[in-house]
């Protein structure tokens, strides 16, 4: 899978380089008919399972949904408490039975950014089909990231089991490097899925950059940052969005992957 974490306008930006898309701001109908009519899965956040309507929304998207995304680093939000961590853990486990009394067959997914081997009690929660590893890189270096990826995998298999799957999550915006340094990250993350099997998805972290000073280009970005325009300036660190040739270099990764042979 090439996925995205972005929707509004990157639908447009990214249609033919990614095959699914994160509804990161919750559920939207509108959005999920534009990523269908363009090709792309749903990566859709868990809902509120006692609001009927918001569970009944969905509904009609379930042959659509790659799956339901479920918590975003319970490794790092337990702050290397124990008990915290069980909390989370078995709070996921409670939902992901409410997924699939709700959508029966649907596959869950959920986060990895801190080092959760360094817990007694981490586990995988029952039932969740992918694991994302966060392989942003403490430092810009690619060499010293791909090994702390690396590492992030082989402790993860070990507690891995039957069809569980795992996503790589390349960092790419200047938070984690210069482009050159991104690409390479890229280069590296896309090259090693190829050759494992337990890897089926890369998704970048993040599409859109820090902020944008559309005021001093006279854009109205209320409804989101206009798809195709990357001329408005950027505030802060810029993303893959805005670093033309780190941009291209995605889309030709997703093209490559949505083109070849190890889709799972």
């Amino acid at each position: 899978w090439a996925g995205s974490l972005a929707p509004q306008g990157s639908i447009v930006e990214q249609n033919g380089s990614v095959n699914f898309t994160y509804l990161q701001a919750g559920f939207s109908g509108p959005l999920s008919d534009q990523a269908v009519a363009s090709g792309m899965k749903l990566l859709v956040p868990s809902p509120d399972f006692s609001d009927t309507n918001a569970v009944n929304a969905i509904k009609p998207y379930t042959n659509n949904i790659v799956a339901f995304f479920m918590m975003d680093e319970p490794d790092c939000v337990a702050g290397g408490d124990t008990n915290a961590l069980n909390t989370l853990l078995t709070s996921i486990e409670t939902e992901v039975a409410k997924v699939h009394a709700n959508f029966p067959g649907a596959k869950t997914m959920f986060t990895v950014g801190c080092p959760f081997w360094s817990y007694s009690n981490f586990r995988i929660p029952a039932g969740i089909d992918y694991i994302a590893i966060e392989s942003y890189g403490s430092t810009g270096d690619p060499a010293a990231t791909k090994t702390e990826w690396l590492a992030k995998i082989n402790y993860l298999k070990s507690y891995m089991s039957g069809p569980q799957r795992i996503f790589l999550m390349p960092g790419a915006t200047e938070a984690y490097g210069t482009e050159s340094q991104l690409i390479q990250k890229a280069n590296d993350i896309y090259a090693y899925a190829q050759t494992d099997p337990l890897v089926v998805g890369v998704f970048p972290f993040d599409w859109y950059s820090e902020n944008y000073d559309c005021a001093s280009a006279g854009i109205f970005c209320g409804n989101g940052v206009p798809a195709t325009n990357y001329a408005i300036p950027v505030i802060g660190n810029r993303s893959a969005r805005d670093l033309p040739n780190l941009r291209a270099r995605y889309v030709q990764i997703g093209q490559s992957i949505m083109n070849g042979p190890f889709l799972d």
